[in-house]
């Protein structure tokens, strides 16, 4: 059986909730409409991982944490720091 995966690229398996699901293909449905004929919900996630690189990109491992807890407590409110009685 031939691989469609291009060279480079690594097929993975990651467990997202549904409505993460439903967003990258609402996304790449949006891409699609807007003419990136290619798009698809793993190039959503691929483009998201470019973002949050980007994003972390010359930063302390501690603002890192700081940065990903911020935004893990307004999706998942009641989420504490690691060193948080």
């Amino acid at each position: 059986m031939a691989s469609r995966i291009r060279r480079g690229y690594r097929a993975i398996t990651i467990v997202v909730r549904d409505q993460d699901v439903a967003e990258a293909q609402r996304l790449a449905d949006l891409l699609m409409m807007e003419g990136l004929s290619r798009a698809d919900r793993s190039l959503v996630f691929r483009f998201s991982m470019v973002f949050l690189s980007d994003a972390v990109r010359g930063k302390e491992p501690q603002e890192i944490l700081r940065l990903v807890l911020e935004r893990a407590r307004r999706v998942q409110p009641g989420v504490k720091p690691p060193n948080a009685a």
